[in-house]
């Protein structure tokens, strides 16, 4: 939709095809960046690798998360799976992922995790390499939350910040219902980090 939205806005290049910047995974919600131009795509790409952006997410884990954490581990991705793995050797990518808690209830927590590197999965492997799967991510070893659904795992990709720019994504109106549904003490339309 955005491309060939994009595509009626802009001049034709033959050296440049807009597209997008990065990646969500395919139950996931939130913020896709798009490149109009070549220089765009070019400086948001070195923002990333600089560690220059910050993307921030929210997710409903399993497990009760009480305090801020940094989960820094080597990732290693396995295309014939396609899933990633925090990794034994030292083959792996880095991936630096800041948890903070915002609620608990009934063994699951709704977190922010703001990501410093931008590795394929990287939220999933990593919150369940530490033992707290994205509640009913099957696919990293999460379960079905009890009386509210098995329509896939919760992950929003909520805020983008680079340069002067911040970019925030509505939460989605499944997503709040599932929040108000777990966290009875959280209203989601009053979130800010």
């Amino acid at each position: 939709m955005v491309l060939s939205y994009l595509a009626e806005k802009l001049p034709h290049s033959l050296s440049f095809k807009p597209g997008p910047l990065h990646r969500l995974d395919k139950p996931s919600s939130g913020i896709v960046i798009f490149s109009t131009g070549l220089e765009g795509a070019r400086l948001f790409s070195s923002l990333m690798r600089e560690r220059k952006a910050r993307k921030t997410y929210l997710a409903i884990i399993e497990g009760e998360i009480k305090k801020e954490e940094i989960w820094e581990d080597l990732l290693e991705r396995d295309s014939g799976k396609k899933k990633t793995f925090v990794s034994a050797s030292q083959d792996g990518k880095t991936a630096i992922t800041k948890i903070k808690p915002l609620a608990q209830k009934r063994g699951y927590s709704l977190i922010i995790a703001e990501i410093a590197t931008g590795r394929t999965h990287q939220i999933r492997a990593q919150a369940a390499s530490h033992g707290h799967p994205l509640a009913q991510d099957r696919k990293y070893g999460g379960h079905n939350l009890d009386g509210i659904g098995n329509d896939g795992f919760f992950l929003h990709a909520w805020k983008i910040e680079f340069l002067d720019n911040k970019i925030t994504a509505p939460i989605p109106k499944e997503f709040k219902e599932k929040i108000k549904a777990l966290f009875s003490n959280v209203d989601p339309d009053c979130l800010s980090d």
